[in-house]
């Protein structure tokens, strides 16, 4: 007689899989003999059946009841081989889905290969696991050898083990692992291996595998190092394992999965069946441990995880409930085993041997198995999924764990960092480009400052437009005079090299004059912007311990107490303009301060950075080449100057023969002003940050093929770049922080965003590294440092600040070399471009995920009705973090909440979508032009408490049954999440079941995925097909009701 019982909760999880992917063959264990001798097939037919007739799991059927798997036993299922002359029959049965509901859970084949047999077991891993290969082999040699024992009606089953643990886990001791459990993984982030292809939305298990040999002598090795210190081979190995992964990832704390046989029952030990369960090793590399240390950590993790193995695996996924990712596996995307050879199968008279079959899929990233043979040495079988990486990837990952190994037992006491050092794990030459190629940047650099640059070019072009403002022109002869006359009136005030002169004046042709004869005098200028409160501004006069102040008299009581001396430029003007016109004779070196700019500082007050007129000169003559600038050309200067970018629009067109056109306060700030300033002067380059250029579009204003767009301060959305080079001008994106003198890196865009030219600046160096200082893989995110002649000297009475930031250069040529650490989180692509990915101050942790806001932002600002965006993460009212965004629309209304979340889940997994959103009618802005986060408002509107009736009888319906499902006693809104008010995968498809019987409509699984709001599926549901138009699906009603106990 048929019954019908319960499903393990393994089971239960692999069912999902294969409903959520129909058809797919990723869960295939094969079984391939090859078979030399007199074959008695009629022998081998009856040991299988005896084998099928002894355990039901083998003759369950898995089938659908209200939307959960039940587990369907046949009485009786007749064993047949099919024969075939197929040589490739094993690779044509792995490519074969099995049906779980309607087929036996296996298929088994034999294929005559000349003399020979090749016998092709292929099972799925919902009835099998690694320990049923032995079972299985014993019961085959049992029963081909005549030797069957008749099976009992009392005999143990899968199905009594499924019952157990369904008891079992709903008492106390089930809540006292989940709690360690909870208290384990919370927060554990997926780790983030470098890939060479995007991480797909929905995963793809296609997989192969890189082999390595450990040999004997290394084994004895690694068990002589587990002895002496009181651990297993399995920990070493792990830990090891660990390292590779984190020199690998750039990560301290991560998740790696390991299998246990899950048979804690005498009685299930000769069963067949899936009772494997998978358990989770929180990894941590923290601090600077050695390797010993190290191996304590894995050892305490190890043994408090597998005192607490009985845990379903499955519990732990739905307990701890992280965001769904279709994309990757649950709570860990690597695992790690230690397994023996599986043992050799045997057929009495006959030569049998195991052939290796082709790998059927992989369900994570990386799956590292270590096979102990009986000779003592040992197979790493490093499994990847192709969809990621390259074969070539993993075969250094793998050789580098070998490698990592021989280290670690010559050297146990050696610490974490120095093993991970000598880790290599690009190819052949990748050091090289990353260190050296993608960094000759060496180019000659003129031997003189900036002002005396500027002078060179006066001499040679006099009458040519130096400055135009919409007052007046001043030619080079002209700006020249005035620069002498008050560099004259500086050195008759004392200044010379090392003096500090703060400037703090209004945009306009003084401004330009002060500062150039600050350094024609000797001197270093400290740039202030009038803008600023008046107690930043103190702050920085003080700070700097400036000796002469060069403002205007409506500015000079916002100067504060200073010892320095005031120039007064409408006041001072005719004692000025009575100095000598002739040259100043230079006092400054390459190696004496420029200027001094204050940035924000961390502690909340501003922190000087101190720049050397080499670092100044060598940028000015860098963009001058890259990007380049001609003296027919313009420039406009709409910076302030507290912004280092000011740099290029000040200085750069006076080293060519080129104009400033210097835009007033009004005209800077004034998006509409600037666009008209931009159409009398027609410049060549409009250097501008990301929001400004934004905000000049929204005026109207495309910019013309003549002209150059410079973007930087911020990342420049790929969408912008398309619609700034709309009628075809050249875009670049610039990268570069004020401690590496304004840009250090430029990037040509195509017309549709990409990257098509990325550099350097000349004589910079870009390395992105690890914690350890060393190069991160092609593809792994690094902390990016700057190096070479940009760097700045430091921060101005800040020593400890300072030796923080700037580093010894470990790669550099030059004695003395400096490193800056930017804080900036990036990733060299194969082309060596780097692409920034935001601060690393801004990553943002949820839920266990972690995620830049700016991958976000951009994927917001690709919506036609906004403007601008910022994302940021704020607290809900119970404390917990989540994600805002803040909305700039086009229009006078808002888009609604819900279409932008279906918007963004096109290209985002759903814990990147914000949960709250706030309309806004501008973004606050620094005085650099720059998003203030810290700005931000609370959200005023959050997706949780809208809460809309259902309008339509097919909203009805859908929030009917969610309402039912979810075991909610209150009526569910259209706009309400399924998952975010207490739905899950496996719930999913009790909807899906109950939508196709109620509304006749064939909702897939993955329906729920992607419209996860009542709004959103009642909407889909024109899109499925009605259930008539769908094969007929068997009815279980009958069978259903004989359930046995």
């Amino acid at each position: 007689m048929d019954s019908v019982g319960e499903v393990s909760f393994a089971q239960e999880r692999l069912w999902f899989l294969d409903q959520l992917r129909p058809g797919t063959p990723d869960y295939l264990l094969p079984l391939a003999l090859r078979i030399r001798g007199p074959l008695d097939v009629t022998a081998l037919t009856e040991a299988f059946q005896a084998i099928v007739d002894r355990h039901e799991v083998l003759r369950t059927r898995y089938v659908e009841v209200d939307g959960r798997p039940v587990a369907h036993v046949d009485a009786h299922a007749k064993v047949t081989i099919a024969y075939t002359t197929d040589h490739h029959v094993l690779e044509r049965e792995l490519a074969r889905a099995i049906d779980i509901a309607e087929d036996l859970p296996f298929r088994l084949s034999l294929a005559r290969l000349g003399d020979d047999h090749l016998l092709v077991f292929v099972v799925h891993h919902i009835a099998f696991d690694g320990w049923s290969w032995g079972v299985l082999a014993r019961e085959l040699a049992a029963g081909y050898a005549g030797r069957t024992a008749e099976v009992s009606k009392q005999a143990p089953q899968y199905a009594g083990f499924a019952r157990w643990q369904r008891e079992r886990f709903t008492d106390e001791r089930s809540r006292r692992q989940l709690d360690y459990w909870r208290a384990q993984l919370v927060g554990a982030p997926a780790i983030d291996l470098p890939t060479d292809r995007p991480r797909p939305r929905t995963w793809d298990g296609t997989g192969d595998v890189v082999r390595v040999d450990l040999s004997a002598t290394l084994l004895r090795e690694v068990d002589a190092l587990a002895r002496s210190r009181r651990v297993t081979r399995f920990m070493v190995l792990l830990a090891a394992f660990q390292i590779v992964l984190a020199r690998a990832s750039g990560q301290t704390d991560f998740a790696v999965g390991t299998p246990v046989a899950g048979r804690t029952r005498v009685v299930d030990e000769d069963l067949i069946g899936l009772f494997v369960n998978s358990i989770v090793l929180r990894a941590d590399l923290s601090g600077s441990p050695t390797f010993e240390e190290l191996l304590i950590r894995v050892r305490d993790t190890a043994l408090g995880a597998f005192s607490h193995a009985e845990t379903p695996f499955e519990r732990i996924v739905t307990e701890l409930a992280p965001e769904r990712d279709l994309s990757r596996n649950p709570l860990f995307q690597v695992s790690f085993s230690l397994l023996d050879v599986r043992a050799p199968m045997s057929l009495p008279g006959l030569d049998v041997e195991l052939v290796e079959p082709p790998l059927t899929g992989s369900p994570l990233d990386l799956f590292l198995d270590i096979n102990v043979r009986t000779d003592g040495t040992a197979v790493a079988r490093l499994q990847y999924a192709t969809v990621l990486f390259d074969h070539a990837r993993v075969e250094r990952l793998a050789r580098g764990f070998v490698d990592l190994l021989r280290a670690i037992v010559a050297e146990p006491e050696i610490s974490v960092s120095g093993l991970a050092t000598r880790l290599e794990l690009g190819p052949d030459g990748e050091r090289d480009r990353l260190l050296h190629a993608w960094n000759g940047t060496a180019e000659d650099l003129p031997d003189d400052t900036v002002d005396g640059l500027i002078a060179v070019q006066a001499q040679s072009t006099p009458d040519a437009v130096a400055v135009r403002t919409t007052a007046e022109d001043i030619t080079y002869a002209e700006l020249d005079t005035r620069v002498n006359r008050l560099a004259h009136h500086l050195r008759a005030l004392g200044v010379r090299s090392g003096s500090l002169v703060a400037v703090l004046l209004d945009r306009g042709p003084d401004l330009l004059t002060a500062l150039l004869a600050v350094l024609r005098a000797g001197g270093a200028y400290v740039p202030i912007d009038p803008e600023y409160p008046d107690g930043r501004v103190a702050f920085i006069v003080v700070d700097s311990a400036a000796e002469v102040v060069i403002t205007r008299s409506t500015l000079a009581d916002r100067v504060g107490d200073t010892d320095g001396k005031l120039v007064l430029l409408d006041r001072d003007r005719a004692a000025v303009a009575a100095r000598r016109a002739d040259a100043v004779g230079p006092t400054a070196t390459a190696d004496d301060l420029a200027y001094l700019i204050y940035t924000s500082g961390s502690t909340g007050t501003p922190k000087g950075v101190m720049v050397h007129h080499r670092a100044l000169t060598n940028f000015v003559t860098s963009i001058v080449r890259r990007p380049g600038l001609t003296a027919s050309q313009s420039v406009v200067a709409l910076t302030t100057i507290s912004f280092d970018p000011s740099l290029l629009e000040l200085y750069v067109p006076l080293l060519v023969g080129a104009t400033v056109v210097l835009a007033d306060t009004e005209q800077a700030r004034d998006p509409q002003r600037l666009t008209d300033l931009v159409a009398l002067t027609r410049p060549a380059v409009l250097q501008a940050t990301p929001a400004m250029l934004r905000a000049l579009l929204d005026t109207g204003w495309v910019p013309p093929a003549r002209i150059t767009v410079l973007s930087g301060g911020e990342k420049l959305p790929s969408e912008l770049a398309r619609r700034l080079a709309t009628d075809g001008a050249q875009v670049w994106d610039l990268y570069g922080p004020t401690e590496t003198t304004v840009w250090v890196t430029s990037a040509r865009l195509d017309p549709a965003g990409r990257v098509v030219d990325w550099s350097p600046q000349a004589n910079c160096t870009v390395h992105l590294l690890d914690r350890h200082a060393e190069p991160v893989p092609i593809g792994s995110v690094g902390e990016l440092y700057v190096g070479g002649t940009c760097v700045a000297l430091g921060y101005r009475g800040q020593p400890a600040l300072t030796a923080e930031r700037y580093v010894p250069d470990p790669y550099s040529t030059t004695p003395g070399g400096r490193l800056y650490r930017t804080g900036d989180l990036a990733r060299r692509h194969q082309d060596g471009s780097v692409e920034i990915l935001g601060r690393a101050d801004r990553q943002v942790k949820i839920r266990g995920h972690r995620m830049e806001p700016s991958e976000i932002e951009a994927a917001l600002l690709g919506h036609d009705e906004i403007r601008a965006v910022a994302v940021h993460p704020t607290s809900t009212p119970a404390g917990e973090q989540q994600l805002t965004a803040y909305i700039v629309p086009r229009g006078n209304t808002p888009p609604p909440v819900e279409g932008l979340r279906t918007f963004l889940r096109r290209t985002l997994p759903d814990y990147m979508v914000p949960a709250a959103y706030v309309p806004m009618e501008a973004l606050p802005l620094t005085p650099n032009g720059k998003v203030d986060y810290n700005a931000l408002p609370e959200p005023a509107i959050r997706v949780a408490v809208e809460r809309v009736s259902p309008r339509t009888t097919e909203e009805r319906v859908v929030a009917g049954i969610w309402q039912e499902v979810l075991g909610s006693s209150t009526q569910i809104g259209v706009n309400e999440n399924f998952f975010d008010i207490g739905g899950h995968s496996l719930l999913a498809t009790r909807v899906a079941v109950r939508l196709r019987a109620q509304l006749g409509i064939d909702v897939p699984v993955r329906g729920l995925f992607d419209h996860s709001t009542v709004a959103s599926l009642a909407a889909a549901l024109t899109d499925y097909p009605q259930v008539s138009q769908r094969a007929a699906m068997p009815t279980l009603t009958a069978r259903r009701r004989r359930v046995t106990r």
